[in-house]
């Protein structure tokens, strides 16, 4: 049998996937002309607690540099 068809018929499948998501926006290329010129900044969660308590991660990006 496939995989394909298998995964639509089991019903524990079924339950675990949720309703369906929205559609994406389309993807464009971002330039940025010079280092610290765009930034994206994201904070991360879900993630096991380290010894010391932290259980969030901040991420920052350059697009210049990646």
């Amino acid at each position: 049998m496939d995989i394909d068809a298998w995964c639509r018929q089991c019903e524990g499948c079924a339950i675990t996937r949720g309703p369906p998501s929205r559609p994406h926006g389309h993807l464009r290329k971002v330039s940025a002309g010079a280092p610290m010129d765009l930034v994206a900044i994201d904070i991360l969660f879900g993630l096991p607690t380290t010894d010391d308590g932290h259980k969030y991660l901040l991420v920052a990006t350059d697009y210049f540099t990646k």
